[in-house]
């Protein structure tokens, strides 16, 4: 979360970068389908040493609107 408020996310270098190294983007399935496996594996280390952390919903909503370019269409909402 906090890369997306001080980085910029520029998908075309992203793109770039991928093309660059003959990788391909993967398709986000378990961002998009296993949430409740993250939010599982979020709040199991959510408080771990005394570190406050913001709600999964927070995190992810957060992450979802940094990465939209790059996700499959019809998937950002």
């Amino acid at each position: 979360m906090y890369l997306s408020k001080v980085f910029h996310f520029d998908s075309a270098e992203v793109a770039q970068t991928l093309k660059n190294s003959g990788k391909t983007m993967g398709s986000f399935h378990g961002f998009l389908y296993n949430t409740d496996e993250l939010k599982h594996a979020y709040e199991k280390f959510r408080f771990e040493g005394n570190v406050h952390k913001p709600p999964f919903e927070e995190v992810f909503h957060t992450v979802r609107a940094y990465i939209k370019d790059v996700l499959p269409q019809g998937r950002i909402n």
